[in-house]
């Protein structure tokens, strides 16, 4: 996979590696993420653009005039879960009809002549990879892995969720 260094690809890089490094091909561990310019992706780094604006700009905004007005501290591990706990699953909800309109959305050809990307819904495209003359690279990942994963990397500690349920 390769990607550029966007604060967006910091959990990604290191999922991606975790999940492909008990693969045995030549991509597998370490050497399945590089990190590059995004020279090619003007059109997707434009979407981007416009998506933080319309809508994560908006959030960002409203957590820092909470820090601004002295309600949150980011610093501080209880305001962080707190805010998790207030907020997450708004966020959550809204990042995944975002997805949702991405994903079924029509990918035209490009507007300088360049036929040669790729064109459809980028969910047929990945479901159905034989219409699109190209194949499936997906590789199985276990349970475990993904488990495990979870495990190591979850910011919210299941005691201060259950005492954050128990409040007032």
């Amino acid at each position: 996979m390769r990607s550029d260094d966007g604060t967006e690809n910091s959990v990604i890089e290191p999922l991606h590696t975790f999940l492909r490094s008990s693969h045995n091909d030549e991509n597998a561990g370490v050497g399945c993420f590089a990190i590059g310019r995004s020279t090619a992706n003007q059109r997707i780094e434009a979407y981007w653009s416009q998506f933080v604006k319309d809508g994560p700009g908006w959030w960002m905004n409203f957590f820092k005039d909470l820090s601004d007005l002295g309600l949150f501290n980011g610093s501080d591990p209880v305001h962080q879960e707190c805010i998790r706990f207030c907020f997450m699953q708004i966020l959550r909800n809204e990042l995944h009809q975002v997805a949702e309109l991405w994903n079924q959305h029509q990918i035209a050809s490009s507007k300088f002549g360049n036929s040669s990307g790729p064109r459809g819904r980028p969910d047929c495209m990945f479901f159905l990879p034989h219409l699109y003359n190209s194949e499936d690279y997906k590789l199985p990942v276990d349970l475990h892995e993904i488990e495990e994963f979870i495990h190591e990397s979850t910011m919210c500690p299941a005691d201060l969720v259950k005492s954050l349920r128990n409040l007032p």
